[in-house]
């Protein structure tokens, strides 16, 4: 990897960068559910569960 532009423009990337670079991709792109329905599939488990919680809370208050 070498830097794309400005005074260091072609060359090689510090080992620090490169890591951090590597990481960054592992994080985002090899990431379970990185694909769209993957992420919106999750979005919908989060949203229904805390669904659950709102009416769970809102019974405890009207039995009160």
């Amino acid at each position: 990897m070498v830097y794309p532009e400005g005074d260091r423009s072609g060359e090689i990337l510090s080992q620090f960068l490169q890591k951090k670079a590597m990481e960054f991709i592992k994080n985002t792109i090899y990431k379970e559910h990185s694909d769209v329905h993957g992420i919106q599939k999750k979005k919908i488990q989060l949203l229904q569960s805390e669904n659950k919680k709102l009416q769970n809370n809102k019974k405890k208050l009207i039995k009160q």
